[in-house]
């Protein structure tokens, strides 16, 4: 556990650059080991403050063989997460998702994150993302293709 989190840390400074102000405590977060995959990743809109330049929207467009997958309980367990994600006790968080675009087989779709946005995360790994509600349930993971997280944010 503490090799993860020095990981997670060293990854939010790499994002960030900036040392987190504090360090938080998931309530019973737990990352399931499957979900449903909804479709193929095409991009993300975030909010962040990395670089200490003030709040600003970004927009990542991914590219091939990203995976988008919901974690929620009452989704089907058809697909196996891998463990580069699933193996994770710390992550970093990377800002709030304000929504998302995936692909599936009748076309592309819209994931808006309204009421409370959920929290966008990295995992030490720095090849998955994870959406999640008020520090207790992760929504979505999304991983896979060439997508990593590097000092520049999210990249293919």
């Amino acid at each position: 556990m503490a090799r993860d989190l020095s990981k997670a840390e060293d990854l939010y400074v790499l994002f960030q650059a900036r040392e987190p102000r504090s360090i938080g405590v998931f309530d019973g977060l737990v990352i399931p080991v499957s979900g449903q995959r909804l479709g193929r990743a095409t991009w993300i809109v975030y909010r962040s403050d990395k670089w200490n330049n003030g709040t600003h929207d970004y927009i990542h467009e991914f590219g091939p063989r990203v995976n988008l997958v919901s974690v929620e309980p009452r989704r089907p367990r058809t697909t196996r997460l891998p463990n580069h994600v699933t193996a994770s006790e710390s992550l970093a968080k990377l800002g709030t998702c304000l929504e998302f675009g995936f692909k599936t087989p009748e076309g592309p779709m819209v994931g808006r994150c309204q009421g409370r946005k959920p929290e966008l995360y990295g995992t030490p790994s720095k090849r998955g993302l994870i959406l999640v509600q008020d520090k207790k349930r992760a929504l979505v993971v999304i991983y896979g293709g060439k997508m990593r997280i590097e000092d520049r944010g999210i990249v293919d």
